[in-house]
C-alpha cells in the first residue's frame, strides 16, 4: 500500500484487490482496508474458535460467514449459506466480484470492493474511447466507478433502501441493547435494595435477641442474689437459735 499527497488530500494506492469498510458510525474517523491476498480470506465472528482474517459483527452474521477467494486476479465471494448481497442482490452461490461492487454481509456490515488492476484497465478503455462520436457515450458510460456498478445491473434505489434498512436495524439493536442494560441495572438495584432490607431485618432481629438474652441474664443474676440473701438470713437465724 502506498500513500500519495494530492493537494490537501491523500491518495491510497494498492496493487492488491481489497475491501474498504463503509462505516456509518459518526464517531469513526479512520478508514479500514482489508487486502485480499492470493488464496482464501475467511470472514466471521470474533467468537469463532478458528481465527478469522476479517472479523465482523452485527445482526445476521455467522461464525463462519463467508470466504473471499483470490485466484490469478479473479476474486470470488463464497457466502457459505449466510446472508450476503452484492450490489443489493442476495447471493447464495460463489459470485465473482468486479471493481466497485458493494457487498453487504449480514444486515449492517457494508464493504466496497476495489480491484486496482481492473480499474486501471477500465480507465485505459475510457481514455482510448474519448475520441470521435463515441466520446460522449463512453463519458456517460464510465463517468464514475459507481456507474460501473449500476451498469452491471445494480438497482440504486434498492441498494439505498437496503442500506437504510441496515442502518435502521442497527439503531434498533442499539436501542434494544440500551433497554436491556437499563433493565439489568434496575433489576440489580432492586436486588441490592432487597438484600439491604434483609440485612437490616437480620440486624434488628439479632439486636432483639441480644437484648432478650441480656434481660434473661439480668433476671438470673437477680434470682441468684435473692437466693444468696435468703441463705444468709437463714444462716443468721440458725446461729442465733444455737446461741440461745
Amino acid at each position: 500500500m502506498k500513500l500519495q499527497q494530492e493537494g490537501v488530500g491523500i491518495k491510497m494506492d494498492s496493487v492488491l484487490p481489497h475491501l474498504v469498510l463503509v462505516d456509518d458510525d459518526l464517531l469513526s474517523t479512520g478508514i479500514v482496508v482489508y487486502h485480499l491476498k492470493e488464496g482464501l480470506t475467511t470472514v466471521g465472528l470474533a467468537q469463532n474458535p478458528k481465527k478469522q482474517d476479517i472479523v465482523i459483527s452485527g445482526p445476521d452474521t455467522e461464525q463462519d460467514h463467508c470466504i473471499f477467494e483470490h485466484n490469478k486476479g479473479h476474486v470470488i465471494l463464497n457466502p457459505l449459506q449466510s446472508a450476503c448481497a452484492v450490489n443489493g442482490n442476495t447471493i447464495d452461490k460463489p459470485t465473482r466480484l468486479f471493481q466497485g461492487d458493494v457487498i453487504l454481509l449480514g444486515t449492517t456490515t457494508v464493504f466496497r470492493f476495489n480491484h486496482p488492476r481492473e480499474a486501471a484497465e477500465l480507465r485505459e478503455k475510457r481514455k482510448n474511447s474519448f475520441t470521435g462520436a463515441s466520446s460522449l457515450a463512453w463519458s456517460t458510460k464510465f463517468r464514475s466507478e459507481t456507474d460501473l456498478v449500476f451498469r452491471r445491473g445494480t438497482d440504486e434505489e434498492s441498494l439505498s433502501r437496503q442500506l437504510e434498512e441496515a442502518r435502521n436495524e442497527l439503531e434498533k439493536q442499539k436501542q434494544l441493547e440500551a433497554l436491556r442494560i437499563e433493565e439489568a441495572r434496575a433489576d440489580f438495584a432492586s436486588q441490592i435494595q432487597e438484600e439491604s432490607k434483609r440485612l437490616n431485618e437480620t440486624r434488628a432481629e439479632l439486636e432483639r435477641q441480644r437484648r432478650l438474652h441480656a434481660m434473661e441474664v439480668q433476671s438470673v443474676e437477680e434470682a441468684r442474689s435473692k437466693v444468696e440473701e435468703l441463705n444468709q438470713k437463714h444462716e443468721r437465724g440458725r446461729t442465733r437459735k444455737d446461741n440461745d
